[in-house]
């Protein structure tokens, strides 16, 4: 059985293999090069001593405090601590911080000497023949600003570096300047970045500009470069303009805002069923109408023909009476009604009580009933039928199914009537008629 392709035995020779492609991200890297400390910043000195220098430029907790950047040690707070004890007995006070992915350590050392002490000789790692130098921390008045910049001219080192501390000197102290290069290859791309101290005095003469997100070169303002830094007034990310007036989105040097602009017309309502606009789905002449649920009916259990073979729906909608002066008419048949019933269901009590009076009789020509309806008050209805000529039982195929008439009525034997609470009633006259097949077929009669 084969493997999947996933399984397979990737020491096969099965062609050249494609070489994985790199992640944008990698490409894209770069890294901050200060031109201020480059020389200082990592050497190696003449007994191979590894010294980096520590590119830290925070506000102390206390006057006096120095910053180390161990990013690249591997040892654990414990191990800072043990060192810190052995080569700094006098120090007061350790603190470790996080900056982004940077792990700075702050050592407060209260004798002056031995902080400039540290400050030349460092915290030393004896196994790996590294030296790590310390920064002092900055005053905690100062005001730093990390400035990202971008749209540098090519120019050299030496002039990028004169012309970042001339182009922003005016806001503020110059702390550190550098340039980005490409990770892989060490090439220059024309960004930057820059750390001033906004912090000035009252007794200064000139005070600092306000920083602005377009910055003119200190030589030629035509070829000025931009600036970005944390909190900064909001800006136009696609023309640059930095008055505030408006962003990207809103931008009228964009091509949707160029172009004609549509007046937006409100949508009119239309019909569902035509799209028209001058009616709506509910008046639509095309809606198919409404499905309603229907009872079962005396017509679904009868065979349609030319002539009415079956007896029709009788349209009785309130309890009756029936009052006839036949003897034979069992009084017990008579049911008085508990609740409201549908067409079919009434139909079959009313031919039970015919089938259970005219059973033992001769066999008729012809039967006819009738009932008339009135109301007796506003609250009670009374209805009276009457059977005339004698009858034989019906055909049973012609009755509904699932009528039980002790769920619908009971019985009143000693009047014969059926009460309810009803306020109107309906006229209606059946006739039965026997066919020569012995088979009985009724026809409701119009009202007289």
């Amino acid at each position: 059985m084969a493997l999947p392709d996933n399984n397979q035995n990737p020491n096969l020779d099965s062609g050249p293999s494609r070489p994985p492609r790199p992640l944008w991200s990698r490409i894209a890297a770069t890294t901050k090069t200060s031109l201020i400390f480059n020389e200082d910043s990592n050497t190696v000195n003449e007994d191979g001593l590894t010294i980096i220098k520590s590119l830290l430029f925070r506000v102390g907790r206390t006057e006096g405090s120095i910053m180390f950047d161990v990013t690249s040690r591997p040892e654990s707070q414990r191990d800072f601590f043990k060192i810190i004890a052995i080569q700094f007995p006098t120090r007061w006070g350790v603190a470790f911080h996080m900056e982004g992915n940077r792990k700075i350590i702050e050592v407060q050392l209260l004798e002056a000497e031995k902080r400039q002490h540290a400050l030349e000789h460092g915290m030393l790692f004896p196994q790996d023949n590294v030296c790590i130098l310390p920064t002092p921390a900055l005053d905690d008045d100062a005001k730093i600003i990390r400035l990202n910049l971008s749209h540098l001219p090519f120019c050299h080192e030496e002039e990028i570096l004169i012309g970042l501390r001339k182009s922003l000197n005016i806001f503020g102290r110059i702390v550190d300047v550098g340039v980005s290069l490409e990770k892989e290859f060490g090439t220059y791309v024309g960004q930057g970045y820059a750390v001033i101290d906004t912090y000035q005095s009252a007794e200064a003469d000139i005070p600092y500009a306000l920083l602005t997100h377009n910055v003119p070169w200190w030589n030629s303002p035509s070829r000025g470069f931009r600036a970005t830094w944390h909190d900064m007034p909001p800006f136009c990310t696609y023309c640059h303009d930095a008055t505030g007036t408006h962003i990207a989105r809103d931008c009228p040097k964009t091509r949707h805002h160029k172009r004609a602009k549509i007046v937006p017309v409100k949508a009119q309502p239309k019909c569902w069923e035509c799209d028209s606009t001058e009616h709506l789905r509910h008046a639509c002449l095309l809606k198919k109408p409404r499905r309603t649920p229907t009872s079962p009916t005396f017509s679904d259990y009868i065979t349609p023909d030319a002539e009415p073979t079956s007896r029709d729906l009788m349209d009785i909608t309130e309890p009756v009476v029936l009052d006839s002066d036949d003897e034979d008419m069992d009084m017990n048949a008579i049911p008085e009604r508990k609740d409201s019933l549908s067409d079919s269901q009434l139909e079959a009590r009313l031919f039970d009580v015919l089938d259970n009076t005219y059973q033992s009789t001769s066999t008729p020509t012809e039967i006819v009933a009738s009932g008339d309806c009135t109301n007796s008050s506003p609250n009670n209805g009374v209805s009276s039928m009457e059977g005339q000529s004698n009858c034989a039982p019906r055909t049973p195929s012609l009755r509904p199914r699932n009528t039980s008439t002790s769920d619908i009525f009971t019985t009143s034997t000693e009047t014969g009537t059926i009460t309810s609470e009803a306020n109107s009633c309906k006229k209606m006259k059946i006739m039965l008629t026997k066919n020569p097949d012995g088979t009985y077929r009724s026809t409701k009669l119009t009202p007289q």
